[in-house]
Protein backbone atom coordinates (compact mmCIF):
# COMPACT_ATOMS: atom_id res chain seq x y z
CA UNK A 1 0.00 0.00 0.00
CA UNK A 2 1.74 3.41 -1.01
CA UNK A 3 0.51 6.41 1.33
CA UNK A 4 -1.26 8.83 -0.85
CA UNK A 5 -1.89 12.47 1.08
CA UNK A 6 -5.49 13.57 0.03
CA UNK A 7 -6.04 16.69 2.12
CA UNK A 8 -4.13 18.24 5.67
CA UNK A 9 -6.73 19.30 8.84
CA UNK A 10 -5.99 21.47 11.72
CA UNK A 11 -6.48 19.99 14.96
CA UNK A 12 -8.16 22.76 17.19
CA UNK A 13 -8.90 23.44 20.85
CA UNK A 14 -9.78 19.62 23.05
CA UNK A 15 -8.07 17.65 19.83
CA UNK A 16 -11.26 18.57 17.11
CA UNK A 17 -10.66 18.40 14.04
CA UNK A 18 -13.07 18.02 10.71
CA UNK A 19 -13.05 15.01 8.49
CA UNK A 20 -12.91 16.23 4.87
CA UNK A 21 -15.47 15.84 2.77
CA UNK A 22 -14.07 13.69 0.51
CA UNK A 23 -12.90 11.23 2.99
CA UNK A 24 -16.74 11.43 4.79
CA UNK A 25 -18.17 10.37 1.39
CA UNK A 26 -15.51 7.49 0.46
CA UNK A 27 -16.60 5.91 4.32
CA UNK A 28 -19.94 6.67 4.26
CA UNK A 29 -19.86 8.54 7.14
CA UNK A 30 -22.95 9.67 9.04
CA UNK A 31 -23.95 11.77 11.86
CA UNK A 32 -23.24 9.92 15.06
CA UNK A 33 -21.10 7.59 13.26
CA UNK A 34 -17.95 5.79 15.50
CA UNK A 35 -14.78 5.32 14.66
CA UNK A 36 -12.17 3.60 15.83
CA UNK A 37 -8.39 4.35 15.92
CA UNK A 38 -6.01 2.12 15.46
CA UNK A 39 -1.98 2.01 15.77
CA UNK A 40 0.08 -0.67 14.03
CA UNK A 41 3.09 -2.27 15.17
CA UNK A 42 5.24 -0.04 13.33
CA UNK A 43 3.52 3.32 15.08
CA UNK A 44 1.50 3.82 11.92
CA UNK A 45 -2.30 5.14 12.74
CA UNK A 46 -5.69 3.96 10.51
CA UNK A 47 -9.47 5.23 11.33
CA UNK A 48 -11.93 2.68 10.80
CA UNK A 49 -15.66 2.85 11.05
CA UNK A 50 -17.22 1.17 13.81
CA UNK A 51 -20.12 -1.21 12.15
CA UNK A 52 -22.63 -3.03 14.78
CA UNK A 53 -23.03 -6.33 13.83
CA UNK A 54 -26.11 -7.54 15.76
CA UNK A 55 -24.42 -8.82 19.09
CA UNK A 56 -20.70 -7.70 18.55
CA UNK A 57 -19.11 -4.66 16.41
CA UNK A 58 -17.20 -5.03 13.43
CA UNK A 59 -15.02 -2.11 11.95
CA UNK A 60 -15.10 -1.60 8.53
CA UNK A 61 -12.55 0.61 6.17
CA UNK A 62 -13.36 1.54 2.54
CA UNK A 63 -12.07 -0.89 -0.53
CA UNK A 64 -8.89 0.68 -0.96
CA UNK A 65 -9.40 0.59 -4.94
Amino acid sequence: MSDEVITTTKVFDRGKTTIPSEIRVAMKLSDGDKLVWKRSSLNRYFIEKVVSAGRGVRFTAPDPR
